[in-house]
């Protein structure tokens, strides 16, 4: 029989000596682990019916997956609804997340190297294609950048994903996100899965309509990229600056 909910949450202990995250971890070794174990072992308990492991997967999947986990800080882990998500446990994967990116930026430092340099279209262009190229649906994206110009953080944020001719943009998502992640100015970008980046009358009439919002924030919006294919006429990519739908300041 399972148990019931007036029952505690499964512990590690629970489980099968063989089974348990951190005897695997120790006689498997960090590097050849799944992430679930990882995280198991970072949160020590699941909930009512379900043990630590499974927690874990759910927590993922829900996540969006470790890379999309990582990126959250702890307003977005407790907008996360996973059963047995409580603030103890958002605490403590908030602190390991940010734990994990000073590390990340503290190496980065010592071995020189600099977050991703967008001085033109092209160079959004090549940060973008191998995240849209086998898409099927269109998703849009901000790219939150420094006072440099350089990208903050390790990847885009994908605001909306929509059907095949569309996706459904929230403004006040993608400022939300441009304070979250402190950015100096953003680029909006996304796909278009046909392969043809030409700008469709709703594509400009978005761009006016978050450049105009971006003001009220004193927010710069740079530039607008649609991603699609490269052909004997395009490079695979439309610049709505270039194109003149947002114009120099």
């Amino acid at each position: 029989m399972g148990r019931t909910e007036s029952e505690p949450a499964l512990t590690i202990r629970d489980l099968p000596v063989d089974m348990r995250p951190r005897e695997e971890f120790k006689r498997a070794g960090a590097k050849n682990v799944s992430n679930e174990l990882l995280l198991a072992i970072l949160l020590r308990s699941g909930v009512h019916g379900q043990n630590i492991l499974d927690f874990a997967r759910e927590l993922l999947r829900k996540a969006g997956g470790l890379s999309k986990l990582a990126q959250m800080r702890y307003p977005e882990l407790c907008a996360l609804k996973v059963k047995g998500l409580g603030e103890v446990k958002r605490l403590e994967l908030a602190a390991a997340i940010e734990l994990g990116s000073r590390i990340a930026d503290e190496l980065r430092d010592r071995l020189g190297e600099e977050p991703f340099h967008i001085r033109e279209p092209a160079d959004l262009y090549r940060l973008m294609r191998p995240l849209t190229e086998n898409l099927r649906h269109e998703r849009f994206w901000i790219v939150p950048l420094n006072t440099r110009n350089r990208l903050i953080g390790t990847e885009p944020v994908q605001i909306a994903q929509g059907g095949i001719d569309s996706a459904q943009v929230s403004a006040r998502q993608v400022f939300e996100q441009a304070v979250r992640h402190g950015a100096a100015s953003v680029i909006l970008v996304h796909n278009h899965p046909s392969g043809d980046p030409s700008p469709s009358r709703q594509d400009i009439a978005l761009t006016h309509r978050l450049t105009e919002g971006a003001k009220l924030l004193e927010l710069r919006i740079l530039d607008h990229v649609i991603v699609g294919r490269p052909s004997e006429i395009s490079p695979g990519y439309v610049s709505l600056k270039e194109a003149g739908v947002i114009a120099d300041k």
